[in-house]
């Protein structure tokens, strides 16, 4: 009976030690779980977050897409006009000319003419005296 009494003793004890390390793997168990818990809710949100950036990025690309893209148009505009700019200045120098020979072809060219021998004539005179 002394034997059963101190192993009974002995046993108590061990029992506390016992169901105080299961409380303490109930407690860690617990706060286990709950980082668990925190670190799933942590990832949602991130992923979230990740989806967001996906979809700016996304509509960011479209719009330099967009943004190349008219701006090859633009080039494209601008390389006409500039062709269109040097064809309207031939044609005007074409024009101009034009205007000049019309001009001159209806100058009366005579008195011109006479004026210049007579004072051609006014300077060899003058030469030989």
């Amino acid at each position: 009976m002394e034997q059963s009494s101190s192993t009974n003793s002995h046993q108590a004890p061990q029992l506390d030690r016992t169901e105080k390390r299961l409380s303490t793997l109930e407690k860690d168990k617990m706060r286990l779980w709950k980082m668990q818990n925190d670190q799933h809710v942590q990832i949602d949100q991130l992923t979230q977050q990740l989806d967001v950036l996906n979809q700016a990025q996304g509509k960011q690309q479209q719009s330099e897409q967009q943004f190349n893209q008219q701006n090859g148009q633009l080039h494209q505009e601008l390389n006409r006009l500039s062709l269109t700019l040097k064809r309207t200045r031939r044609l005007l120098y074409l024009a101009v000319v034009l205007l000049l020979l019309v001009c001159v072809s209806q100058v009366d060219w005579q008195p011109l003419w006479q004026a210049s021998q007579h004072a051609l004539s006014l300077l060899q005179a003058r030469m030989t005296s």
